[in-house]
């Protein structure tokens, strides 16, 4: 998300960001108190969560109303085509591979004068 806002602010122009936050509702089920505890030490320990888990914890959706993206350039960087790029674009990288990091997926829609919106679940 800081990656994401940073961004937003050096290149998009935009006048208005929304962060929306969204925690899916069957990754909460619920758990008797004494297991808890043992299962929130090996969700932690496992990060057990991937990109194909429709399971995840958490859905965060940040939309700009700024310049836009190249379309493109959105096509690759949602394919694994981006990682082999030689261009900079430094800031959706570490986007994706922050989101990597945490076993996430990552999904950019974006054309040039409609803004940006980016979809991380995790």
């Amino acid at each position: 998300m800081q990656e994401a806002l940073q961004n937003i602010k050096n290149n998009a122009g935009a006048k208005e960001v929304t962060v929306f936050f969204k925690r899916n509702p069957l990754a909460a089920e619920p758990v008797e108190p004494a297991r808890q505890k043992a299962a929130l030490s090996k969700a932690i320990s496992a990060r057990a969560m991937t990109a194909k888990n429709p399971r995840s914890h958490l859905k965060i959706i940040i939309s700009d109303d700024g310049c836009g993206m190249d379309e493109e350039l959105v096509k690759e960087i949602n394919s694994a085509i981006f990682e082999k790029s030689k261009e900079s674009h430094f800031g959706v990288r570490n986007i994706c591979e922050r989101v990597k990091l945490l076993n996430g997926k990552v999904t950019f829609s974006s054309a040039p004068d409609f803004g940006t919106h980016i979809t991380v679940e995790v």
